[in-house]
């Protein structure tokens, strides 16, 4: 394994040799593959929280070929599902997992779907981003994922990811104009890095509960504050106040204090966090004041969810068609085409009809019903690590599906898919171990 993969990587430093840019990152990654043979976790982090800062460095390199920073994604991403397969081997479970049931389904759906669909090439597109984005990272951790060390590990890197990523940020952002919406490079949408913020975020606070040190809270407490001058200077509610409330969520979800105390506790936290947001960022808190109809931002989504509505009224059996959505937006300079309606409940209600949506909520309640059953078996087992990281797997999971309703399509919420994964392989390793 070792000798294959660096005689791959002097091929490359060979074949790039008239970039220096180029030869410079097969170089990192040389060492990169080397560290992911002993820690594949930190390729599958990348799924989690580090593939913007892939997209940041591609944009500033500013590489002559197409799709730098998804492809090196895809990359990096196969090469640490590699190695897990090398290391761990495939564990079929006894029975077909209910997630994976569901998405195969929708998966069909979609494939359908692209027969009738007014824009085919776009159609075709989708499915097979969905199975190279959400098929392959619930499958994944499903059938490999049997050692459940592995689960603690990859919050973890989440978190260094989510540091690293708030650091560099914030020293972008110190140097933004203030009037300005905050974005870190051409192809990172504030929105996305905001999304990718919050979940390093929640990975931060499962790190905080595993450590006893005093010194070493400290710091990552630290640590967690300077994620928010970054997601204040992006002004996006959703992830925001999404954040917000999965923070409550997951001190709801700890068995250790009645549920008296957490609402008291709450009512304060909430109304603070939100006076010091607002404080902080006198641009959010003009977005959240101004009526969402006279808001660009909201006004164009309160549109594109009326017209994903409208398709799903007029077709309510079958929907218009996979990706057949399109929205285009005159009043702007140059015109925007919306192909997607920025919530996922009404872009498959409105593409695949009552079927999808019921296929949908299907996987989303069963993924739910068993993080509900994986954090009440490790409360009765009182296995303080794994009950944590079930508690902010299940977090993750909720808080994906709050950003799904607000941005992106179904292919570019795949941490729904990936956390729903690991949620069914954390169970499944509850199951094995008794």
């Amino acid at each position: 394994m070792w000798t294959l993969l660096l005689i791959v990587e002097t091929i490359c430093l060979i074949v790039l040799l008239k970039s220096v840019w180029l030869s410079l990152l097969f170089a990192l990654a040389l060492i990169a593959a080397f560290y992911l043979l002993k820690n594949p976790e930190l390729g599958l982090a990348y799924a989690l929280t580090g593939n913007i800062l892939l997209t940041m460095f591609f944009d500033r390199a500013q590489f002559q070929i197409p799709l730098p920073a998804l492809l090196s994604f895809l990359a990096i991403l196969l090469v640490a599902l590699l190695i897990f397969l090398f290391k761990e081997g495939i564990s079929f479970p006894e029975r077909w997992p209910p997630p994976l049931i569901w998405t195969v389904a929708l998966l069909a759906l979609l494939i359908v779907g692209v027969y009738y669909s007014p824009d085919k090439a776009y159609a075709s597109r989708k499915v097979v981003f969905f199975v190279l984005n959400n098929l392959v990272l619930l499958v994944y951790p499903i059938f490999v994922f049997r050692n459940q060390i592995i689960f603690p590990r990859l919050l973890k890197f989440g978190f260094y990811f989510g540091i690293f990523l708030a650091l560099i940020t914030s020293w972008q952002a110190m140097g933004a104009p203030a009037y300005v919406r905050f974005s870190p490079s051409e192809n990172v949408n504030p929105i996305w890095f905001a999304r990718s913020l919050g979940i390093s975020a929640l990975c931060g606070i499962f790190v905080l509960t595993q450590t006893r040190n005093r010194v070493a809270q400290s710091l990552i407490l630290m640590a967690l504050l300077i994620f928010l001058f970054p997601l204040s200077r992006s002004w996006s509610r959703a992830p925001l106040l999404g954040l917000f409330g999965a923070i409550l969520l997951f001190y709801y979800l700890q068995p250790w204090q009645s549920i008296r105390k957490k609402f008291l506790v709450s009512i304060p936290v909430l109304v603070g966090g939100l006076v010091l947001l607002l404080k902080s960022s006198t641009e959010f808190a003009a977005r959240l004041n101004t009526p969402l109809t006279q808001e660009i931002s909201a006004a164009f989504r309160f549109i594109a969810w009326w017209k994903g509505l409208q398709d799903f009224l007029s077709h309510p059996l079958t929907g218009i068609g996979t990706g057949g959505f399109s929205m285009e937006v005159l009043f702007t300079n140059p015109p925007l085409i919306f192909k997607y309606c920025h919530n996922l409940f009404l872009e498959v209600a409105g593409e695949n009809g009552i079927l999808g949506l019921v296929i949908l909520v299907a996987f989303l309640g069963t993924v739910m019903r068993i993080g509900y059953l994986t954090i009440k078996h490790f409360k009765q087992t009182s296995n303080h690590v794994y009950l944590q990281a079930s508690i902010t797997l299940m977090v993750i999971f909720i808080y994906s599906v709050w950003n799904s309703m607000f941005s992106g399509d179904i292919t570019t919420n795949e941490i729904i898919w990936f956390s729903g994964g690991m949620i069914y392989a954390l169970y499944l390793s509850c199951s094995r171990l008794e």
